[in-house]
């Protein structure tokens, strides 16, 4: 048993709220922090994380850190960035996983 938290999303609705994949961008990583934190006190089940890739590497490892850092146990990270249209498709958006990194 976890708690999936899935910001992976890239729907239009997603982007309007916003969640999913548009809480993927810096500006509301403070919001996703608080978010895990809050969750890890309330209840007694891991935190998993689903997110996409970034447009910079550096970023969504960052990214990552930032969550583990609040209390995510696991993530799985969906080799295709967001699309930065939420109209748009993400087809084209796979990118190459750089192992080493994580």
């Amino acid at each position: 048993d976890a708690v999936d938290l899935n910001l992976g999303c890239p729907l239009p609705a997603a982007a309007a709220a916003p969640f999913g994949a548009w809480l993927l961008d810096r500006r509301h990583w403070s919001r996703l922090g608080s978010m895990i934190s809050a969750a890890t006190k309330t209840v007694a089940l891991p935190i998993w994380c689903k997110i996409r890739m970034l447009p910079e590497l550096n970023d969504t490892i960052d990214l990552c850190r930032m969550l583990e850092s609040h209390g995510c146990s696991v993530i799985t990270v969906h080799a295709r960035q967001r699309p930065a249209d939420p109209r748009a498709s993400t087809r084209d958006s796979v990118v190459a996983a750089d192992l080493d990194a994580v």
